[in-house]
């Protein structure tokens, strides 16, 4: 009967007499079950004096591609899971720093906000320029509307809230205003009355209207802005609240 002796140094390992093949052992890396048939083999063989040490080798093998082969479903729902995510995260909005008058008016409508803004300037406004969101937060378009006024003009808060900005900015006078709904208004270029900190009403005077806005020039006006916390903008003449239309009595 031949016996199983210790290769030398440099050899490949021989096959074992009554076990499998270290081919066989090796092909288990991607098959999990291949590799479970192996450890049972390997156990239930007889055993002989010259037959135990190998098999223990090819049974430690074994169970070290089991262990990491086990759960290859778990891996790959993992994955799967994360792909899925980036799909769907893909499938939304291109980005959310602009939003359509659409979906605007269906958000403000769950917001108080529509109705407690009221206009930044005195008498009827004058829209020079509406409001006109880019494709992408990087494209060119006008996130605001301007409103004409003479220099000089009072610019009051539309709403009440805390100044987070009044200072210069870009070459021109900059006031932000946080209301509590989490929405930013800016007005621009505006000589600040106020310091950042500041807590306004709606009435509050922010500042007086400076010249030099390019888009109106040689006309004045001012620039008012607003933001959604997330970052989009909204057309601000969207938070006034509807102006009253009052029917006179007919008389044929």
């Amino acid at each position: 009967m031949a016996r199983w002796r210790r290769p030398c140094r440099g050899r490949p390992l021989p096959d074992p007499p009554g076990g499998p093949s270290v081919r066989a052992v090796l092909s288990t890396l991607f098959t999990p079950s291949t590799a479970r048939r192996t450890v049972v083999a390997a156990t239930s063989a007889p055993r002989s004096d010259g037959r135990v040490l190998p098999r223990l080798l090819l049974l430690v093998l074994a169970l070290t591609l089991v262990v990491p082969l086990a759960t290859p479903s778990a891996t790959a729902g993992a994955s799967g899971g994360a792909t899925t995510v980036g799909s769907s995260r893909g499938a939304g909005r291109d980005d959310p720093a602009v939003t359509s008058r659409a979906s605007v008016d269906a958000d403000l409508r769950s917001d108080p906000v529509p109705g407690v803004h009221r206009p930044p300037l005195a008498g009827p406004l004058s829209v020079l320029a509406p409001f006109d969101p880019p494709e992408h937060r990087y494209r060119p378009g006008h996130r605001g509307v301007d409103l004409g006024a003479p220099v000089a003009a009072t610019v009051r808060a539309s709403a009440a809230g805390r100044v987070v900005y009044a200072a210069p900015l870009a070459g021109r006078g900059v006031v932000s205003v946080e209301h509590a709904s989490g929405l930013r208004t800016t007005y621009e270029p505006v000589t600040a009355a106020v310091r950042r900190g500041d807590r306004v009403d709606a009435g509050t005077v922010l500042g007086a209207l400076e010249a030099g806005h390019a888009r109106c020039a040689p006309a004045t006006c001012l620039h008012w802005g607003a933001r959604l916390p997330d970052g989009s903008y909204v057309d601000p003449m969207l938070l006034l609240a509807p102006p009253e239309v009052r029917l006179e009595p007919w008389d044929p």
